[in-house]
Formats: structure tokens, sequence, C-alpha cells
């Protein structure tokens, strides 16, 4: 009993981040899209990379002698309307493949939780589960390693183009690869049993 109570947990777990991934994914792309319509309305609107992959974002205050105002003269922060159209696609459709992906794992684990739930754990539907979770991991990785944004700064374009190498990807990949290689053979040895019995 406690085995199914933790098991509908992680299913309901699973929902409620499939819900959180495609609010962001509609929520990115209605910004996106807004910016695109209307790039105005973020004039100010300022962002700067804080530290490994995290960023900050501000928005101009109306008073010049506001602490905000003073942290994005001194840390030099960019204006969002100040990025190349084209870096800004690139950041979209990163971030969004980045959220698809990321739902998709989360729905092929969703399938295995549910069918160790009904008692199919060695079903070769599993496995196939934990391969399309490694793929999707690879895939992510590969997106998450590079990335190039084009501002304007003054009356000069900059590029920023960083490779960053991120293990954690990687190392559930292969996790995922070493249990679609158990669900598989636990399949095979079910199969077995059951043409014996």
């Amino acid at each position: 009993m406690t085995k199914n109570i933790i098991l509908n947990i992680a299913v309901y777990i699973c929902k409620f981040l499939k819900l959180t991934y495609l609010l962001l994914l509609i929520g990115v792309t209605v910004v996106f899209v807004h910016y695109q319509i209307n790039p105005k309305s973020y004039d100010s609107v300022y962002f700067n990379e804080k530290s490994n992959k995290t960023y900050e974002f501000k928005i101009k205050q109306s008073s010049p002698d506001s602490q905000v105002n003073k942290e994005i003269e001194m840390n030099k922060m960019t204006a969002l309307n100040k990025i190349k159209t084209g870096s800004l696609y690139f950041l979209y459709l990163r971030l969004g493949t980045i959220l698809v992906l990321s739902y998709l794992i989360t729905k092929q684990f969703q399938i295995v939780i549910t069918s160790v739930k009904k008692m199919e754990t060695f079903k070769k539907n599993n496995a196939i589960s934990f391969k399309r979770i490694g793929i999707y991991l690879f895939i992510i990785f590969i997106i998450t390693s590079f990335w190039s944004v084009q501002y304007l700064f003054g009356d000069k374009y900059y590029e920023i183009n960083k490779i960053e190498i991120s293990l954690t990807p990687l190392i559930w990949m292969l996790l995922s690869f070493i249990m679609a290689e158990i669900f598989k053979e636990g399949h095979k040895i079910s199969e077995e049993n059951e043409l014996t019995v």
C-alpha cells in the first residue's frame, strides 16, 4: 500500500511539472511575441549575467536617484531592447527547446511510474522510455553547452560567445541508458520465465 501512495505522489509531481513546463513555455512565448510587437515597452528592463548560468533582471525606476538605477549603472547592465533580433530568436528557441524536452522527459518518466504502479515493471515500453529520456538529455546537453548574444552598448555592438560543458545532463543521460538496459534485460528474463511456465 505504501508503494502505491509513493507512486501516486510521483505521478502527481510529474503532472505538476508538465503543467509548469507548459505554462513557462506559454509565458516565454507571450513575452517574446509581445517584445516583437512592442519593443519600446521593454526600454526600462535591464539584464546582466550575475554568475555562471544565472541572470539578473532589473526594471529601471522613474526616480534617477533610486538604488535600482544606481545598481544598473554600477553593474553596467544592458537594456533588453539593445539585444540584436537574431540573438533574441536564438535565446528563445534555445529556452523553448529546453522546456519542451523537459516536458517530454517528465512525460516519459510518468509513463514508467504508471507501468510500475500497474505491476508491469519489466515491459519493453519502459526500456524505450528510458532510452528516449537519455536522448532528450543528450540534446539538452548539446543545447546548453553553448550560447551567443549580440547587443548594443553605447554605439558599438558586442558579442558574448560561451561554451560551457555541464556534466549533469551527461550523467543523467548515462544513468537513463543504464536503466534502459536493465529494463530491457528484465523484459527478456520475464519473457523467458513466462515461456518456461
